[in-house]
C-alpha cells in the first residue's frame, strides 16, 4: 500500500465526521438512530457521518490551510481514519492506493 497524500486525496477527511457512539453510553434511541444514518461503523463504536467542513473549497482544498485547526494539522496521512475516509469518499483513489 502506498501512503496517501493530501494533495492527491483532495480532502476526503474534511467531508466526514467521526463520532464515538457507544451502546449503553447514550440513549438506546440515539444509538439506533445514529447507527442507521452512519455511512460506516469503524471498530464497533466509531460511526462515520457525512459532514463537509464549511471551509473546504470546491476543489477539495482547505480555505484556511495555513491557519487550520490543530486537529486538522495533526491528522496524519495514512492514519486508519484517513484510509477509511478515502475508501468512502474517493473510491478510485483507494483503488490506486490498493486500499
Amino acid at each position: 500500500m502506498t501512503t496517501p497524500t493530501c494533495g492527491a486525496c483532495r480532502g476526503a477527511c474534511c467531508e466526514l465526521l467521526v463520532q464515538v457512539v457507544r451502546e449503553g453510553s447514550s440513549s438506546a434511541d440515539y444509538f439506533d438512530w445514529a447507527r442507521t444514518r452512519a455511512l460506516a461503523v469503524l471498530e464497533g463504536d466509531q460511526m462515520v457521518f457525512q459532514a463537509t467542513c464549511p471551509l473546504q473549497t470546491s476543489h477539495g482544498l482547505c480555505a484556511i490551510y495555513e491557519d487550520r485547526p490543530k486537529a486538522c494539522a495533526d491528522f496524519p496521512p495514512g492514519h486508519p481514519l484517513c484510509l477509511a475516509s478515502i475508501r468512502l469518499r474517493r473510491p478510485s483513489y483507494a483503488e490506486e492506493l490498493k486500499l
